[in-house]
């Protein structure tokens, strides 16, 4: 019986040496890597779960041979715990684009976005775009089936 004890106590000593540090250590903010990027591990470790949320919507729309002009506003918002996920175009709103090989570059009133076609030719057909901003993945989708109608998808997860 005494073997035993003293060997729980030996087994408990070097458990918790492991570490390497005692609660002061421990208290100091740690850094994570998330795509690259530096973040704080609490904001992505805080007994949470994780945020996977999806935004999307079907606008009507014209579509020539530079722009995508869309004739109805549209949005649509899914709200996490930590993040929202949004994608929203207003009522004559009109993208500019061009095409070379597999990339899409939309000049929109938000700024510029490059996209990666997934699938199609010239303009009709799935592109996609990945973004990484303070260990959030933002995966924005276009996806043009029809001369009439634009998809636009955004997923975010954190």
């Amino acid at each position: 019986m005494r073997f035993l004890f003293i060997s729980l106590a030996l087994t408990l000593l070097v458990a918790c040496g492991k570490n390497g540090g005692g609660p002061k250590e421990m208290a100091a903010a740690q850094e994570c890597e998330v795509n690259g990027e530096g973040v704080s591990c609490d904001s992505i470790y805080d007994g949470l779960g994780v945020d996977v949320l999806n935004a999307k919507v079907d606008v009507p729309a014209t579509i020539d041979g530079s722009s995508i002009s869309f004739t109805q506003a549209l949005g649509h918002k899914a709200q996490g715990r930590r993040i929202a996920c949004s994608v929203s175009v207003g009522e004559n709103t009109v993208y500019h684009y061009t095409i070379s090989g597999d990339t899409l570059y939309l000049d929109t009133p938000d700024g510029n976005l490059t996209m990666n076609r997934v699938h199609g030719s010239g303009i009709m057909g799935m592109w996609r775009s990945t973004n990484y901003v303070d260990g959030t993945t933002f995966e924005e989708r276009l996806m043009t089936v029809k001369k009439n109608s634009v998809v636009i998808q955004k997923n975010c997860e954190r």
